[in-house]
């Protein structure tokens, strides 16, 4: 049996969803800054280690993106339309 807990505001939902968008702005912003400096460091003509290093960079800033994509989606679904996801019902 789960614990009950008070139904959350409006205000609560969007103020979390805007906290979490925010978050996940910022770690790709800081994904992007360090796929930039990995490229810029990295020659062109580079051994397999630095080739290494801008994939895994490339990979963490794809990833970053794509959770900062989810959270762009669910604040619009909620401010939009008025989706609550179901981990804050």
């Amino acid at each position: 049996m789960g614990v009950l807990r008070p139904k959350r505001s409006r205000i609560e939902i969007e103020e979390l969803l805007s906290a979490a968008m925010n978050t996940a702005n910022e770690q790709r912003k800081q994904a992007v800054a360090e796929f930039l400096e990995v490229t810029a460091a990295v020659p062109h003509d580079s051994s397999a280690d630095g080739i290494l290093l801008i994939e895994n960079a490339g990979a963490a800033r794809q990833q970053a993106f794509a959770e900062y994509q989810i959270a762009l989606n669910r604040f619009m679904d909620f401010v939009v339309s008025g989706i609550v996801p179901d981990d804050l019902k």
